[in-house]
């Protein structure tokens, strides 16, 4: 994960930058080209969002019958899943500027993917690291439609996991370009007809209990009734 995530501040990071940033970028000789690294990146941030909108909404909408244990079960399964569904595609060329964002991009290259993550506590620190990359994008991204990014980003995600790769690069590439609509969005449901809170609030919310969990090692951390007194919590605030 948001923790591409994302995942929302735990938004993919495919965002338009700033025209310095641009512009650094189309001087290297393969301007017009990502690297492979990159592209892992970049659709690893997109399956990500949309396991733990997922997974964020189920949690929620199953706070009285799951254990804490179930919850934190679910989370490292969620997260092995999305480490073995990143592999299943690789998009060779991506030449389109709407996806400029090498900084960042190179930036986030560098983090150590889900996939390689051997414990709970890597996992976390991983959640943490992306989830604090993306408030940094959001910054930058002043001419991203973002309200209808929210309104289809859920579609999109499943799109690529159809395996409908041509289809799903199509799609980020119109809800990525500059719009001045200030239409609301659709409301986003799972297939259970649950409403998924915005990725913002998702992502919050676990970001907050992953970093209680990486910060309590020597206390908390394998305390089951502690976190399901600290899950349960949560959702009656919310």
């Amino acid at each position: 994960m948001y923790f591409f995530f994302g995942i929302s501040d735990h938004k993919p990071i495919l965002f338009p930058c700033n025209k310095s940033f641009s512009d650094d970028f189309n001087k290297s000789d393969k301007a017009s080209k990502w690297s492979t690294h990159i592209c892992n990146t970049k659709r690893s941030s997109i399956l990500s969002h949309n396991y733990f909108s997922v997974l964020a909404d189920e949690l929620e909408t199953k706070s009285n019958i799951l254990t804490a244990d179930d919850m934190v079960d679910k989370f490292l399964n969620t997260s092995e899943k999305i480490g073995k569904d990143i592999n299943v595609f690789v998009p060779s060329k991506l030449s389109s500027s709407a996806f400029h964002c090498p900084y960042y991009i190179k930036k986030l290259s560098h983090e150590k993917p889900f996939s390689n993550c051997a414990n709970i506590d890597e996992y976390i620190d991983q959640f943490n690291k992306l989830h604090k990359l993306c408030k940094t994008l959001k910054k930058v991204k002043s001419k991203f439609r973002s309200k209808r990014y929210k309104a289809n980003i859920f579609n999109i995600g499943n799109i690529f996991l159809n395996k409908e790769y041509r289809k799903g690069w199509n799609s980020l590439r119109k809800i990525s370009k500059p719009s001045y609509s200030s239409s609301a969005p659709a409301t986003i449901k799972s297939k259970e007809g649950f409403e998924i809170l915005s990725p913002s609030k998702q992502l919050k919310r676990w970001a907050e209990h992953y970093n209680d969990l990486a910060s309590e090692t020597n206390g908390h951390s394998l305390d089951r009734e502690y976190w399901n007194y600290k899950f349960k919590s949560d959702f009656l605030e919310h």
